[in-house]
């Protein structure tokens, strides 16, 4: 944070360096992403398959749940075994997963 220097001038001007807005862009676009697929989620479940509003609820409770518990646990391993060894993990997984869905 950076305050104006002028001494006459009794505003504040906040700056902040680009990766801090690059940051904050990455974190909206991840939010827009997970939330979604949420209601993606639960208009395929309702629409598609054909599930009641209680059974949606339900399965996007474990959705949730679990996609929470798993970055609690992600994040425990990952600082146990560091950044770049967790990242290589990351992207090693991510990989064998993006092959194996080819053929599903």
């Amino acid at each position: 944070m950076e305050v104006s220097g002028d001494p006459k001038s009794d505003k504040q001007t906040w700056r902040f360096p680009r990766e801090f807005w690059l940051v904050n862009l990455m974190e909206l676009c991840e939010r827009a992403a997970y939330y979604g697929f949420f209601i993606v989620l639960t208009l395929y479940l309702t629409d598609v398959v054909g599930f009641s509003d209680r059974e949606t609820g339900f399965v996007g409770g474990i959705f949730l749940c679990r996609s929470l518990s798993a970055a609690a646990l992600h994040g425990a391993i990952g600082d146990k075994i560091g950044f770049k060894k967790g990242l290589m993990l990351a992207f090693g997984s991510s990989e064998r997963a993006t092959f194996f869905w080819g053929f599903s």
